[in-house]
């Protein structure tokens, strides 16, 4: 976005118009995202997607068995992935390695042992929390760094 606000460029109103409106959409759905599952935690029992996300925070530790994920939502497999993705914006397996992520960061700023928080968290190998910490955290800062 800043590249596009420096350059001269014929079209840079339109395009710093497209960026801004891209990076509001983006903002609103994480903000609904995180609403959601503050909401879950709080009344996990109150729709059937707020009863998936609930089990899929309380389970980070296992791999997704979607026809479990299907039979607490009562829905169909294409059904039920079709409303995860319209409410969420991403798949069960995406949203689980987030809050996965979002719970190893957590848990290592508060002085855990990676290899421990690691298993904890269901990763197969301290080396790959490592590798996917470091991408998350990375995005997070550029994320973050772009809206300030």
């Amino acid at each position: 976005m800043v590249t596009i606000y420096t350059e001269n460029h014929t079209d840079r109103d339109f395009l710093i118009d497209l960026a801004v409106t891209e990076l509001s959409a983006r903002l609103l759905r994480q903000q609904t995202r995180d609403t959601i599952v503050s909401f879950c935690n709080n009344d996990p029992e109150k729709n059937s997607l707020i009863a998936v996300i609930s089990y899929i925070e309380a389970h980070l530790d296992e791999l997704i068995n979607i026809q479990k994920l299907c039979r607490i939502v009562c829905m169909g497999r294409s059904k039920f992935f079709t409303e995860f993705k319209r409410h969420l914006g991403t798949t069960p397996v995406e949203f689980q390695q987030q809050q996965r992520l979002k719970q190893a960061a957590l848990l290592i700023s508060k002085g855990q042992a990676i290899t421990a928080v690691c298993y904890q968290l269901g990763f197969p190998a301290p080396a790959i929390l490592a590798v996917f910490l470091s991408v998350f955290l990375v995005c997070r800062l550029r994320f973050f760094s772009c809206v300030i």
